[in-house]
C-alpha cells in the first residue's frame, strides 16, 4: 500500500493451493435406467493452484476521482484425476473458462455532497471453452476480449439515504457467438 497526497496505490499478490477441491464431475452416461441419459455429482478429486495479483490506483483531482484496477489470475489443475470423473470439460472450467485478466477504469465527478456521476469501463480478458462430445471430438473456442461501459448517477437525499440511477453495458456489448461446432446443443 502506498499513499501520497491525493494518490493511492495498492498491490496484492496471492498463491493458493487447494487439495481435494470440490468440483462437479463430468457427465457419466447411463444406459440402463429409463429416462436417464447421464448423471453428475460433486466430488473432491481435484487439486488446484491459483496464482495472481491485484493492482489498484486512484487519484483525486478537485471534484474528480480517477481510478484503475487490474487483476490477473491463473488457476491450474495440478493432479491427474480419473478423466471419466474429472476430464477435459471440467479442467477447462477451472483453467481457461474464466478471464485471466480484468481491467477497470473509472472516473467519478462529485458536486457538493448531494450528486455524483460515475463513468466506468471494464475490460474482460479472453476465455476459452472446451467441450467433450465423445469419441475424441473435443471442439474448443476462444472468446475475445470485451469492453463494457457503465454510467451511474447518484443523488444523496439525506445522510443515510441515496438514490442511484444507472445503465450497465451502455454500448450493448456481448461475447462472441459460439461456433457451429459447439452451438448445436444450445451451448
Amino acid at each position: 500500500v502506498y499513499k501520497y497526497e491525493n494518490f493511492n496505490f495498492t498491490f496484492d499478490y496471492y498463491q493458493i493451493h487447494i487439495d481435494d477441491r470440490i468440483a462437479l464431475s463430468e457427465t457419466i452416461t447411463v444406459d440402463d435406467i429409463p429416462g436417464v441419459e447421464g448423471i453428475r455429482f460433486f466430488t473432491n478429486v481435484v487439486d488446484t493452484e491459483t496464482e495472481g495479483f491485484d493492482v489498484f490506483a486512484s487519484y483525486d483531482l478537485g471534484n474528480f476521482r480517477f481510478s484503475a484496477a487490474y487483476n490477473k489470475t491463473e488457476t491450474k489443475v495440478v493432479n491427474s484425476p480419473d478423466p471419466s470423473v474429472f476430464g477435459i470439460e471440467e479442467t477447462n472450467t477451472y483453467e481457461t473458462a474464466t478471464p485471466e485478466s480484468k481491467l477497470i477504469l473509472s472516473s467519478t465527478w462529485s458536486h457538493d455532497d448531494w450528486f455524483s456521476l460515475l463513468l466506468r469501463a471494464t475490460q474482460f480478458g479472453e476465455t476459452e471453452r472446451v467441450f467433450d462430445f465423445g469419441y475424441g471430438y473435443e471442439p474448443s473456442q476462444v472468446y475475445g476480449t470485451e469492453w463494457l461501459v457503465d454510467v451511474d448517477a447518484q443523488f444523496t437525499l439525506t445522510e443515510n439515504v441515496a438514490v442511484s440511477l444507472g445503465v450497465n453495458n451502455l454500448l450493448d456489448e456481448y461475447p462472441d457467438e459460439s461456433i457451429d461446432d459447439i452451438s448445436y446443443a444450445g451451448n
